[in-house]
């Protein structure tokens, strides 16, 4: 699958999770890459890039830290994910694996995962979450050579 596609799928997954909850489930997503010691961020669709940008360090620790540690290293394949029950205020939620070295991360900048999913309407809406991570696990992300991102930090 090409960027442009993968975006494509996200937003549309984004698009269709929020009409089964009948509000917006994830406020912000973006594809970000953890490849030679670097995280760059390649697409970001939300209300806070240059804050989200900035503090993406903080905004992933619980979810680094409910992913035991692997988020930067982990034995993940295209399609698995995480979430994070125990996220507080703006940091990311979850996470689907688009292929090597390779996130979608998921937030919402008010509510914890553990909120949202309390909702009986979160039930119809992870339908959608769990398709798009089936369509990463039949066909991965894979980068062009210019598509490197904009660097948020490194490691």
């Amino acid at each position: 699958m090409t960027l442009t596609e993968a975006i494509e799928a996200a937003t549309a997954t984004g698009h269709a999770m929020d009409q089964a909850y009948q509000q917006v489930v994830f406020d912000e997503l973006a594809i970000v890459s953890f490849r030679n010691q670097e995280v760059r961020l390649l697409w970001y669709k939300g209300p806070r890039e240059d804050a989200f940008s900035a503090r993406f360090v903080q905004e992933t620790a619980s979810l680094r830290g409910e992913a035991r540690g692997r988020l930067f290293s982990g034995p993940y394949s295209p399609g698995e994910f995480e979430f994070v029950m125990a996220g507080l205020g703006s940091e990311v939620d979850a996470f689907i694996v688009l292929g090597e070295e390779l996130y979608l991360v998921f937030g919402h900048t008010h509510k914890a995962m553990a909120e949202i999913s309390k909702d009986p309407r979160w039930l119809a809406a992870q339908v959608f979450f769990v398709r798009l991570s089936e369509r990463f696990q039949a066909q991965e992300l894979t980068l062009a050579p210019e598509e490197t991102g904009r660097l948020l930090t490194t490691y």
